[in-house]
């Protein structure tokens, strides 16, 4: 039978299943910061021993699911960690948005704090995935906002048998973010198999900021590797909220690339590597989002690079002085959330002109 049902995923006015939303409420009220993933951490484990799903832990604090007997396994990849802090009256409260799509956001006594939605979305797709697939990988990273720790530390042979990693941890509803340093993270076979999926979903192919998965590519697992919009938005601040319509399409959007992906391998390698943990540490918005950088081809009176934070950024859009951005390249992953947060915040378009 398939689970995958292409009405029910684009009509953002029918949502999520009632059951799968209690689901998604009830893991959203877990805390978990880079410092304290002791919660998730724990549910995580009963969940799969509940369900006699094999997993390990290793020393870092990652969980590895490996559930069925395949030579070559589909991977779906989330972060246990957030950026928030933990509070001691936090409660999750839905509501409608302006749309009509059934919004969770969370609050601390009367105060709205961050959801957590940046990576409980990513992780409430790995335990979809692991009950619908018969074959899969699914791994938990720990503290990937603090520099990809858990990835970065993981037991590359644990890997061996993977034939491509999808990971959701992208803000937003249609990012496919399949571009990584100006190179493709994926094989033309792989697009070939997902692009028409992309289009019934309404997803595009863009380039975007590290994550667990576009590190792992970048420093050579050697297979296909994304990362998928899910719902979630304004992270790192006070203000996130999840659009359960939107995290619903992305599984849906899923779900149907796994089952067209197959248990296969889709290889693929950056032409150089990539990723380094000097430019990468956001764990909130006074931190720098990582990115590698061309320090040659920037202009770089301009911008200080070295010192580039978000909340610099933020400064730059609400005081409306653009120059700085416009030293931004159009290649460049920072440039495409830049652009996109500026139209969340101000409901206006921003054109970066090279």
């Amino acid at each position: 039978m398939s689970y995958s049902n292409k009405k029910l995923a684009l009509n953002p006015k029918i949502g999520m299943p009632t059951s799968r939303l209690n689901e998604l409420i009830d893991l959203a009220k877990i805390q978990a910061s880079s410092d304290n993933e002791k919660m998730i951490y724990h549910y995580i484990c009963n969940w799969l021993e509940h369900r006699d799903i094999p997993y390990e832990t290793d020393a870092i604090g990652n969980i590895l699911a490996t559930k069925g007997k395949s030579d070559m396994y589909p991977m779906i990849a989330s972060h246990m960690d957030t950026v928030h802090d933990i509070h001691k009256e936090f409660k999750v409260m839905s509501s409608k948005g302006k749309d009509g799509n059934l919004m969770l956001s969370a609050f601390n006594g009367t105060k709205q704090v961050g959801v957590g939605g940046d990576d409980k979305c990513g992780i409430f797709t790995n335990l979809f995935m692991l009950e619908k697939f018969d074959n899969i990988k699914a791994v938990f990273f720990t503290q990937e906002e603090v520099g990809l720790i858990g990835s970065g530390d993981a037991d590359a042979n644990w890997f061996n048998d993977v034939g491509y990693i999808i990971q959701l941890d992208r803000w937003g509803a249609s990012d496919f973010i399949s571009i990584y340093g100006g190179e493709p993270t994926i094989s033309d076979e792989f697009a070939n198999k997902v692009d028409c999926i992309m289009d019934e979903y309404n997803f595009k192919h863009t380039e975007g900021l590290i994550t667990d998965s576009i590190g792992l590519w970048s420093d050579g697992i050697g297979v296909s590797c994304v990362n998928v919009s899910c719902g979630y938005y304004m992270h790192h601040t006070d203000d996130e909220v999840i659009d359960t319509n939107e995290l619903w399409n992305s599984i849906m959007f899923t779900y149907d690339c796994i089952k067209a992906l197959g248990e296969n391998e889709y290889v693929s390698s950056p032409k150089k590597t990539k990723h380094t943990t000097d430019f990468y540490d956001y764990y909130d918005y006074n931190a720098g989002f990582g990115q590698d950088i061309d320090k040659e081809s920037m202009l770089y009176d301009v911008i200080d690079w070295d010192n580039l934070n978000y909340d610099s950024l933020l400064q730059i859009m609400g005081t409306g002085n653009l120059t700085e951005l416009m030293a931004v390249p159009l290649n460049s992953a920072m440039s495409n959330d830049i652009i996109s947060e500026y139209r969340l915040i101000t409901n206006t378009e921003l054109t970066l002109m090279l």
